[in-house]
């Protein structure tokens, strides 16, 4: 015999129904649990709150790159040939991504590595895969520009310190670019509920490129081609986390992007001062450098298309 969910009571005049107060808290408790994280109120105001304290941790990241407090402390680690500001900008993007990461969980219920790797159901491939393209990609175009400026590189590959500062950026920008998806990608086109997914992404964007303002390039060339420069990789990085349903693939590009570029080729006034196997005397134009990431973001669109969007 089946039993009664909800015991009768002859005075209560239900005939039998859920009285309205069990209803009501019924509802109430499995609010949380039925409506998405990110809709309540709460977690909206943690998310600003991480949003903003990110935000701090970044513009003092910028004041170290922008060496303003390089006279008080004396290179770290000399032997790498990496100023000790950038040495110290890359460690607080380290703990700032931890701290995020804690965020996220306690935002969201739910471990932020799950929340990272979205949609994907092979992490590995969009991991070596999205790196792989990319790199190689970045190393093809590298070439080609050799070959246009010979008179202007030279080949300035220097045992051990290349290799020590390779090794350097490739345990550091794993977090840094990850920092940047996280935040570009996934936590704040969420705030911009106001908006459309794709529209949210767009305005993401624009924050990505006003917030690397403080980059050396915007003193060279024209400030908005250089924002315009950034918000085309902004547009490029949200179309594939909308595309693929991950971040991870474009985190996978974007720390490819930022290793090939601190590996193969170091400009005058690059933001990224470090040993690379060639050092060229002057700056690339600007046009060369829109018109070469317009090439390789349509080329890098097709396998892209093919392996990961959904």
């Amino acid at each position: 015999m089946w039993r009664r969910a909800i015991p009768s009571n002859k005075d209560d005049n239900t005939n039998g129904q859920i009285p309205y107060h069990a209803l009501k808290s019924s509802i109430f408790k499995n609010y949380k649990s039925e409506v998405p994280q990110e809709f309540h109120k709460p977690a909206v105001l943690i998310s600003a709150f991480g949003f903003f304290a990110v935000l701090l941790a970044w513009m003092l990241m910028e004041f170290f790159m922008q060496g303003q407090l390089q006279h008080l402390f004396p290179a770290v680690i000399p032997y790498v040939h990496i100023p000790s500001s950038l040495i110290l900008s890359m460690l607080i993007f380290v703990i700032v991504l931890v701290i995020a990461s804690w965020i996220l969980k306690k935002v969201y219920r739910k471990p932020a590595f799950e929340l990272i790797k979205g949609k994907a159901n092979n992490v590995f491939n969009y991991c070596f895969g999205g790196f792989g393209i990319w790199f190689v990609c970045m190393l093809a175009l590298t070439l080609v520009l050799k070959n246009i400026h010979k008179t202007n590189w030279h080949f300035t590959y220097s045992f051990p310190h290349w290799w020590l500062a390779a090794a350097f950026w490739t345990l550091t920008l794993p977090a840094q670019t990850l920092f940047e998806e996280l935040m570009f990608r996934f936590w704040l086109p969420k705030l911009f509920t106001f908006s459309t997914p794709q529209g949210a992404h767009v305005i993401s964007a624009l924050v990505f490129a006003v917030l690397h303002s403080g980059n050396s390039e915007f003193t060279v060339y024209p400030w908005y081609w250089i924002a315009m420069y950034y918000f085309g990789f902004g547009l490029f990085f949200s179309m594939l986390k909308l595309k693929s349903g991950s971040v991870l693939l474009p985190w996978s590009v974007h720390f490819a992007h930022n290793l090939s570029v601190v590996l193969w080729v170091q400009y005058p006034h690059a933001s990224l001062q470090t040993p690379a196997l060639w050092t060229s005397q002057i700056d690339e134009s600007l046009s060369v450098s829109l018109i070469s990431s317009a090439i390789l973001m349509g080329l890098a669109y097709i396998p892209f298309k093919k392996l990961y969007f959904k």
